[in-house]
Parts: C-alpha cells; structure tokens; sequence
C-alpha cells in the first residue's frame, strides 16, 4: 500500500496523453483562409479614419481626398508616377 502512495505521481504520469496531430496544420489553415479577411477590415479601418479627417487635416499631413484608396492600398507616392531611371546603354 506505501509503494502504491509513493509511486501515485508516477502513474499519473505515465497515461498516455493523446494530442491530435492535424490541431497545428487546421490552426495554419485558418490563419491562410483568414488573412485576407482581416486585411480588408484592416485596410477598411485605415480608410474610415482617414474619411474623418477634415480637408485641412488632409492637407497638413500632405494628402488630398482623391489619394485616400491609393494610401489604403499601400500605393500612394508623395512625388506621383515613379520616377524615370536613365538608361546608361541607351
């Protein structure tokens, strides 16, 4: 009976403990599958606080209503198009 009590933890804690393998590749899965979702809510956030602001907010920080989506979209440039790169071969 003394050994029994004694050795108790151990038989805790030699039970097999069964973890479902697929758990971490569903969890990868979602993350996949939800990513865009939470982008568009993400990029949908930036432009309603944007939309709040007033024009001369807008004009302090530089931007005009007409360039809110390119923002949202991570598009915007301060300087417009690209800029040409000069062809050396040319």
């Amino acid at each position: 009976m003394s050994d029994l009590v004694h050795n108790d933890t151990t038989l805790l804690a030699g039970r097999p403990v069964h973890r479902p393998v697929f758990a971490p590749a569903i969890a990868a899965l979602w993350r996949w599958v939800s990513a865009p979702v939470r982008a568009f809510f993400a990029r949908e956030l930036v432009l309603r606080e944007l939309a709040m602001l007033g024009d001369r907010d807008l004009h302090d920080i530089g931007l005009s209503r007409s360039d809110l989506p390119a923002v949202v979209r991570g598009m915007y440039r301060r300087d417009g198009l690209a800029a040409r790169q000069l062809d050396p071969d040319a």
